[in-house]
């Protein structure tokens, strides 16, 4: 495994390092980041229906006629159809969605991406049922979802094959990734995907679920949306929808900062009855397996 001096001369330094990389990658995935809410200008229509051909085209279709992401309607045949049928905010989602896959299905930097999409996307429609039932804006939480762990993309594209052996490293001592990444980099994905999500100029409030949905602790006073998609991630990574391994963890949702923050804040979560909320995740996860194209369970 490798040592931290690796990512030397210092985490800030390498961080830095990152920002300056990630400009040359950017193409059409900062674009979507940053027109999360905003309709596309009409001479981009051009640039959409360019990239989002063959496989990119499937699979934004299948992301867009799957009814736990779209709900019920006609069926979506182009990416016109979609704009018209899916509204604005889930049709940029679907779209941005597609593109992960697309990156996760040719990265050559992260053995075994497709799991971490499908956790994404699984965060994605958890965040966004758990957030309608506490009366909460369901289309913000599922893009917030979507986008949590934009830093996981960012490492392992731009830190030239170091991430692949930091996910090793989690998966051998079944820790939890931003553990791994703190210990290995001196930073972790939450680091990373804020200072990526901002130089792409993405939705502040998404910047603050990137850069927060791990933290440790959630006052009175903090950002629901952030705590909604802290709850999603863990709750995926309890079902058995993380990263394609096993991580020896125990936790009591009621009792983590970010549930008793929602607790005080939303009163229909007194009477959450998270044993068949749970239940209910499994059928997400089957979802985003299928559309990820990876086998049913995690080793």
């Amino acid at each position: 495994m490798s040592s931290p001096a690796q990512f030397s001369p210092s985490p800030d330094q390498r961080l830095a390092d990152m920002a300056q990389s990630a400009a040359a990658w950017e193409g059409l995935l900062g674009f979507l980041l940053e027109r999360l809410g905003q309709a596309p200008a009409s001479d981009e229509w051009q640039l959409l229906e360019a990239h989002f051909q063959g496989g990119r085209l499937e699979d934004f279709l299948a992301i867009a006629n799957c009814h736990l992401v779209s709900g019920a309607h006609a069926p979506v045949g182009s990416l016109r159809q979609g704009w018209e049928l899916l509204g604005l905010d889930r049709f940029v989602a679907v779209l941005l969605a597609a593109e992960m896959l697309s990156w996760c299905r040719n990265s050559a930097e992260l053995s075994g991406a497709e799991n971490f999409w499908a956790h994404w996307l699984g965060c994605a429609l958890v965040s966004q049922a758990f957030a309608q039932r506490l009366g909460l804006a369901g289309e913000q939480a599922f893009a917030a979802g979507l986008v949590h762990d934009l830093g996981q993309m960012a490492n392992a594209r731009l830190l030239n094959g170091h991430y692949a052996e930091v996910v090793a490293q989690a998966r051998n001592q079944a820790n939890s990734l931003d553990q791994s990444e703190h210990t290995a980099m001196g930073f972790t994905h939450c680091d990373s995907g804020a200072l990526l999500a901002r130089q792409w100029n993405t939705p502040a409030a998404l910047v603050r679920v990137i850069e927060a949905h791990h933290q440790a602790e959630f006052n009175a006073d903090g950002d629901e949306l952030t705590a909604v998609v802290s709850v999603a991630d863990q709750l995926c990574r309890l079902c058995g929808l993380g990263y394609g391994f096993y991580e020896a963890r125990q936790v009591d949702m009621t009792e983590e900062a970010a549930w008793q923050m929602l607790a005080q804040r939303c009163p229909a979560l007194r009477s959450f009855d998270l044993a068949r909320f749970t239940f209910e995740i499994s059928e997400y996860a089957a979802e985003a397996r299928k559309l990820a194209g990876i086998a049913s369970t995690e080793e």
